[in-house]
């Protein structure tokens, strides 16, 4: 099993993975762990608005979906667990450097998402970037359907009112590979015994 090929990982097709983490097993976890990290960087990345900012953010996300890997059920579609956790985690994160600035300046970086408040951010990203429909962009945002469907609307206008804006760019897959990586070291490094590095 190759989860670092060019195509993003099912992480439905890694369920079993998650049930065998749960019973101790450390290389499941390892597999597991690198196939989850590139989707939570992506997220992390459009959330945030910028890499350095992504990296951390997306090493706290993954140290929080791995630290709580017992709550998955198996009953629902991985892909749902980890983008619900990972969203959650997103929302009690610290605003970043970049996050901060647009607020107070109203400037953004080129194909930048900060113009956004954060739940209408996640609810673009859930929906337009990451081809969630409304119903499973409100479950994973634990937001009933009108109000993650307005928080929708409400980002598609302010995105179409901003003058000459394009669509945000699509993650560079060499940044986000080498992203991940270093996000991959980190998390090794914080969690050592369970990913095997000790």
């Amino acid at each position: 099993m190759n989860v670092r090929s060019s195509r993003e990982p099912d992480l439905d097709e890694l369920a079993d993975l998650a049930i065998a983490t749960q019973d101790g097993d450390r290389a499941a976890l390892g597999w597991l762990s690198r196939a989850m990290q590139q989707p939570v960087y992506r997220l992390a990345l459009r959330f945030s608005g910028h890499p350095i900012d992504a990296e951390d953010v997306a090493l706290e996300v993954m140290l929080r979906l791995l630290t709580s890997l017992e709550t998955y059920d198996g009953r629902s579609q991985l892909t749902m667990w980890v983008y619900t956790n990972a969203v959650r985690q997103l929302l009690r994160t610290e605003p970043r450097p970049a996050e901060i600035a647009a607020d107070t300046d109203g400037a953004t970086p080129t194909g930048s998402l900060l113009c956004l408040s954060r739940e209408q951010r996640l609810a673009y990203i859930l929906s337009d970037l990451l081809g969630f429909t409304v119903v499973e962009g409100a479950e994973i945002s634990a937001m009933d359907r009108a109000g993650f469907q307005a928080g929708l609307m409400a980002a598609r206008s302010t995105l179409r009112a901003q003058s000459g804006r394009a669509d945000p760019p699509a993650p560079d897959a060499a940044q986000c590979s080498h992203a991940t990586d270093t996000v991959w070291e980190r998390l090794v490094a914080a969690m050592p015994t369970h990913l095997g590095a000790a």
